[in-house]
């Protein structure tokens, strides 16, 4: 069929569409089939756990006897990727910069020699690092449990060790010391007998009685402290002694793990600190308060208590008349 002319001085006709398949089905091809599709890399997790600290090219190693894993139990990583057959035959026990290359990208360090401070893990005798990689336990290291302050100080002092810290919030929880358990046995004999020697026992008698003065010492100077603080007028002046005391014997006992046992602060500030927080329990609602657990609305709600207490300091810094059955800190320090 022959193609018909355009007429002179008319426009151009566009070229013919291609014509497009509208099967609902495409046509598959086989591409999913070929070996290396399924040997191709494949993007790691962006977990921080797994990460070999080495290039491929540093990558040595036997066989490959899986897919793209070694000995089939799973993907072994290397600057944040799974490794493939391709980066220079991953094995078994793939090694490089003095770390272990295993399965799931697990770094081994068969002898450390640096002390670290690690994370617990949920599979035993494995430990999560600070920088995300997972190290195993050596086999012939065993966990000091805490609550031996002296023999935990000879640990850490006579070579590497790996110290356990769990963090639950804003707070640091001691789960042990992980070292050679030669050396653990070792330092714990040598300690024990020393403290069979009489004369430990007696440099231990001497250091708590000094302790114990010292606490004697710093409990009167909290307490003063908290009494300048209040700088109540004249009028209130045994009302400023009681409210003191109290504060000081909440605030000042070993482990109470108060604001006042902190030393990062002056003692100017810890009693400020202790005279707020205590207020807050003792004067308001705060104990019964149902907070939304929303981050900031706790800090929100102590701020606001805070200048609460404040006002109430003021009414008593100023001299005015307090009705003792209508405030707060009258029956506070009336009814205990």
């Amino acid at each position: 069929m022959a193609t018909p002319t355009p007429a002179p001085g008319s426009p151009p006709s566009s070229p013919a569409a291609p014509r497009i398949s509208r099967s609902p089905i495409r046509p598959r091809s086989k591409w999913w089939r070929s070996k290396s599709w399924r040997l191709s890399p494949i993007v790691a997790p962006e977990r921080p756990v797994g990460r070999a600290l080495c290039p491929p090219s540093e990558v040595r190693g036997g066989p490959v006897s899986s897919r793209y894993s070694p000995a089939g139990r799973g993907p072994s990583f290397c600057n944040g990727r799974i490794l493939t057959p391709s980066d220079s035959r991953v094995g078994r026990a793939s090694k490089c910069s003095g770390l272990e290359v295993g399965r799931a990208g697990l770094c081994l360090d068969p002898v450390p020699t640096e002390t670290r401070e690690v994370r617990p893990f949920s599979t035993p005798r494995r430990v999560l690092c600070a920088d995300g990689r997972v190290l195993n336990v050596p086999e012939h290291w065993s966990l000091l449990a805490p609550g031996d302050a002296a023999l935990s100080r000879r640990i850490k002092a006579d070579g590497p060790t790996w110290t356990m810290i769990e963090v639950k919030g804003n707070k640091r929880f001691s789960r042990g010391i992980w070292a050679p358990a030669a050396r653990i046995e070792a330092l714990r004999a040598e300690l024990l007998v020393e403290r069979m020697d009489p004369a430990y026992q007696r440099k231990l008698d001497a250091g708590r009685k000094r302790r114990a003065e010292e606490q004697v010492g710093y409990v009167e100077d909290f307490r003063a402290a908290v009494l300048t603080f209040l700088a109540f007028h004249p009028v209130h002046r045994e009302v400023a002694e009681v409210m003191a005391k109290r504060i000081a014997d909440h605030a000042t006992p070993v482990g109470s793990g108060t604001v006042a046992r902190t030393e990062r602060i002056p003692i100017e500030e810890r009693a400020e600190a202790a005279t707020i927080a205590w207020m807050r329990h003792q004067t308001t609602g705060y104990d019964n308060m149902v907070i939304p657990r929303v981050k900031g609305e706790r800090r929100e709600v102590r701020r606001m208590l805070a200048q609460r207490s404040v006002q109430l300091l003021t009414r008593y810094r100023q001299g005015q008349a307090i009705d003792a059955n209508s405030c707060a800190l009258a029956r506070a320090l009336h009814n205990r």
